[in-house]
């Protein structure tokens, strides 16, 4: 982000990389708002994630709620998949679970099934 870019936020610029916690607590001190969002420049929020997180705040009638957070999805690094092909056949092997050999596949095309 530029400074200036917006004119709205306030950039806070630290003299050094003081790390990722420090570098929060540092904007904590700064800040005069009753609420403080930290969004990670690689987050993709929905449109309603930040009025559904101060939602905790106003049904909390009794002051106990000092922070809430969003549930964070990640997607699976490995997906399970069901490989066919006709041409395929592992060698003859006596006995045959001693093929150890692995079968590396390229991925054509990748098509996702949203289920509901």
């Amino acid at each position: 982000m530029k400074k200036g870019e917006f004119r709205r936020v306030r950039v806070i610029e630290n003299q050094a990389n003081v790390g990722f916690a420090d570098g929060h607590n540092v904007a904590f001190r700064k800040v005069q708002t009753p609420f403080v969002a930290i969004v990670n420049s690689d987050a993709r929020p929905g449109p309603t994630w930040l009025s559904e997180l101060l939602a905790a705040f106003d049904d909390d009638e009794d002051g106990r709620v000092g922070a809430t957070a969003a549930k964070l999805v990640f997607q699976p690094r490995f997906l399970p998949m069901e490989l066919s092909t006709s041409s395929f056949a592992p060698a003859e092997r006596d006995p045959p679970e001693s093929d150890t050999r692995e079968l590396g596949v390229r991925v054509h095309e990748v098509r996702s099934r949203v289920r509901k």
